[in-house]
């Protein structure tokens, strides 16, 4: 992945592997992965913060592999953005 971002001169790698996200970091390119991707999409006016909200529970609800941490950060903001 991080070979291809080079040869595509990407400026972001999307990435929720901590592997991956450390190696294109230290290779100088901005990560994001599925959380930071909602977030981004809310900022843009693409989804909705309560659509975001919903998709953050689907990923979790799926099996997908973040701390309970970080969601609730995510929803927090999502959660402030809703006013």
């Amino acid at each position: 992945m991080i070979q291809l971002a080079k040869e595509m001169n990407a400026e972001v790698v999307l990435a929720d592997e901590e592997e991956v996200r450390e190696g294109a970091e230290e290779r100088g390119f901005d990560v994001r992965g599925c959380l930071g991707i909602l977030l981004e999409s809310v900022k843009r006016g693409i989804l909705t913060p309560q659509k975001a909200m919903q998709d953050v529970d689907g990923l979790v609800e799926s099996g997908y592999r973040v701390s309970e941490e970080i969601v609730n950060k995510v929803k927090e903001i999502l959660r402030r953005w809703e006013l």
